[in-house]
């Protein structure tokens, strides 16, 4: 998604973490300043209960870890 915003297709939500840099270098601006998303919800969306196989399960685990610290990151997102 980052990649098609940074191409000029279109908007999107992305996760303060991701945004920040490309905020403070301009190649994105923010377009509702003031609105933030309800904070600390991250979806995975699997096809069904059978596709939860330790593969699957360690991925979540993975993306819990790595978006732990995004969401608590105190920096603001403004540039």
């Amino acid at each position: 998604m980052v990649e098609a915003t940074l191409a000029g297709l279109g908007v999107t939500q992305l996760p303060a973490a991701v945004a920040r840099p490309h905020l403070k270098t301009g190649r994105l601006v923010e377009i509702l300043p003031g609105w933030r998303p309800r904070s600390g919800v991250v979806h995975a969306v699997f096809p069904s209960r059978r596709g939860r196989s330790p593969t699957v399960l360690t991925f979540l685990d993975f993306l819990e870890a790595e978006f732990r610290d995004a969401l608590r990151d105190p920096e603001p997102v403004r540039p």
